[in-house]
């Protein structure tokens, strides 16, 4: 991957993250709580600004995705992560898997195949 792939991928994270931030806020304000959607639009967001297939960049994305979504949560409830029941937790971790997949990229076949990665 060359710097400028790289910075794409940052930048098209970065994006997504805003927008799933915006999104989750909106669903908030009216009474949802989805946490899965900012770690999602993360990786949508890498996708469609680098389209170079990258397990790696699929890695970070999902713990960037675990951080915003775990940030969140933290601000969103007075106890702090302690008061987080199982499916809170369980949108986090399935945030962080459609940030993977999504994060790493489009191969040939739509996603990121062994046959395609550097």
């Amino acid at each position: 991957m060359t710097a400028k792939e790289v910075s794409l991928a940052i930048a098209g994270a970065g994006v997504g993250a805003a927008l799933g931030y915006f999104v989750f806020q909106h669903f908030l304000s009216r009474g949802l709580v989805l946490l899965v959607v900012p770690g999602a639009l993360l990786g949508v967001g890498r996708a469609l600004f680098s389209r170079t297939p990258s397990n790696f960049l699929g890695l970070i994305c999902a713990a960037a995705s675990l951080g915003l979504s775990t940030w969140l949560a933290n601000t969103l409830y007075v106890d702090g992560l302690e008061a987080l029941n199982t499916r809170d937790w369980l949108s986090i971790l399935v945030g962080g898997g459609f940030a993977f997949w999504f994060g790493r990229g489009r191969g040939s076949r739509g996603y990121a195949s062994s046959e395609t990665q550097e």
